[in-house]
Formats: C-alpha cells, structure tokens, sequence
C-alpha cells in the first residue's frame, strides 16, 4: 500500500529512489526498504514524504487513488491561505476596533498577530513549493 503509492509518487515525480533520499535527507537504502515493503517510516517521515510530494497522509495511506479527496485537501489549504492573507489585510488597512474573543486588540497585538500570519503563509509557501 505504501510501499506502491511512493513508488508511484516517485516515479510520477522523475526522481531515482538515491534522488529522492537525497532530498528527504535519508538513505538510498531506505527508501528502498520503503518501497519493498520491508520496513515502514515513523510518522514525521511519512508527513515529511506527503508534504514533499504535495499530497495528504490519508492518500499516501490509503490504497484506491483519492485524487478528488486529495484536491478537496489542497483547496481546503488554498482557502485558509485566502483567509489568513484577508486578515492580514484588514489587521494592516483597518481604523476601526478589532475584537478578539471579546477583547479589543492594541496595535501591539495587531503587528504580533500579522507577523504571525505572515510566518505561517511563508512557510506553506515553501512546503507546497518542494
């Protein structure tokens, strides 16, 4: 199960299985063992492979194509992403009061939560990237 959808995804991908460890920062071995079946990664490194190929644990888990639930997953992420940079605009553009779990929040509190925003669709950014 697995061990056929990385090998599909690696192979879709172009990589040789020494690329692909290369750039997950394992061994070729691994990998291999990986794709036999003989030996299964712990949770980060599955995350890491998901995230590497774009696709959610629960496509990498699972044994039918999820293709529709996959993309469900990545328009799910395109719609946050739209969100959090809407926010980041009104927190930036807005003269008015801005109520947060029923306080008002200073513009100390307004410049800490855009930067935190920011932080948070750079790094999406640079995961959907690789």
């Amino acid at each position: 199960m697995l061990s056929e959808k990385l090998r599909e995804l690696r192979k879709k991908n172009g990589f040789t299985q020494p690329q692909l460890a290369e750039r997950l920062s394992l061994s070729p071995s691994t990998i291999g063992m990986y794709e036999q079946g003989r030996r299964l990664p712990d949770i980060e490194t599955l995350q890491k492979i998901a995230e590497f190929f774009g696709v959610s644990l629960e496509f990498s888990l699972t044994k039918e194509d999820n293709s529709k639930n996959n993309q469900k997953y990545f328009e799910k992420q395109k719609d946050v992403a739209k969100i959090m940079e809407d926010l980041i605009v009104e927190l930036e553009n807005s003269k008015e009061v801005i109520v947060f779990n029923g306080e008002i929040l200073n513009d100390h509190t307004k410049n800490y939560l855009k930067e935190l925003l920011t932080i948070v669709l750079q790094y999406g950014k640079i995961i959907n990237e690789n």
